[in-house]
């Protein structure tokens, strides 16, 4: 029985190593080590392709759904900052006779709507 491992170069040809530290002894290894590191930088200098016109309409029509909604966020934003939007304001009127009624409403709806609600009665 041989204890070891087969250490592949690609393309089939491959050896066999019986050393844990065959990545050190091994010129083969050490070379071509060397030959990735200069294609990975290579590439990383590499200036970027630019876009076919198909990823550039489709990069378009992110970037303007995305501004779209940007606006929209700004739009809520600015009314939920003024107080016009946000949650609802919970009011309770008092009779004469003790009876109370609770309303519920936004802080944009008229006090004229409410009084005639209140005069309508349950």
């Amino acid at each position: 029985r041989r204890l070891g491992a087969r250490l592949s170069y690609g393309a089939g040809d491959s050896k066999s190593i019986t050393r844990c530290n065959v990545r050190d002894n091994d010129e083969e290894w050490q070379r071509r080590a060397k030959v990735r590191e200069a294609e990975e930088e290579e590439r990383r200098n590499r200036p970027p392709t630019p876009p076919t016109p198909e990823e550039a309409a489709r990069r378009d029509a992110y970037q303007t759904r995305t501004r779209k909604i940007m606006e929209e966020a700004g739009e809520t934003e600015r009314l939920l900052m003024s107080g016009l939007l946000g949650p609802p304001i919970h009011l309770k009127a008092v009779t004469q006779d003790g009876s109370e009624i609770f309303f519920k409403m936004r802080k944009t709806s008229k006090l004229s709507k409410l009084m005639e609600a209140f005069l309508q009665g349950p």
